[in-house]
Formats: structure tokens, sequence, C-alpha cells
């Protein structure tokens, strides 16, 4: 999901900054390179709080219920077939 939101983000700076380029900021185009740039660092940052947030929720789920079952387990098996709803569910970071 980190790397969706980093590609949808990130590439808004393309679309917004190609408006930002007028002829008199040629021949380096500050405005629109910053534009592009800054929505690429945004992308980035709001992957990288996702990815922090999921190992948190990992974290508490641990706290609260203890380890996950060994994946080959009939344990892990049941969860598995319960999704998010079950105690042993962990996000893949």
């Amino acid at each position: 999901m980190g790397l969706v939101m980093f590609g949808m983000i990130g590439q808004l700076g393309p679309i917004v900054g190609v408006r930002l380029y007028p002829k008199h900021d040629a021949p380096l185009y500050h405005r629109g390179q910053f534009v592009c740039a800054g929505m690429l660092f945004g992308g980035a940052l709001f992957a990288t709080l996702l990815t922090l947030y999921l190992r948190w929720a990992n974290r508490k789920r641990d706290e609260l219920y203890g380890p996950p079952p060994p994946k080959d387990s009939e344990e892990a098996f049941t969860a598995m077939q319960q999704g998010d709803d079950s105690k042993h569910f962990r996000y893949i970071v």
C-alpha cells in the first residue's frame, strides 16, 4: 500500500508541475522542479508514515495477543481464513 501511495502522490507533481513551467523561468524552471520534487518527497513521506503505522499496529497486536503462530500450524491456517478479524492477523510490511 505504501508503494501505491508513493506512486499516486508522487506522480501528481509532474501533472501539477507541467503548469508551472512558464517561458520566463527558462532554462532551469526552478518553480516547476521544486513542485515536482516536493510531491515526490511528500509521497515518500506518506509511504514511510504508513509503514511506521502498520509496524506500530503489529506491535500493539503482539502486546495484546502475543506473537502469531508459526505459518505452517493449524492455528495459522484458521487465522488466515478469518482475515483481519483474527487475533493472529498481522500486516505485512
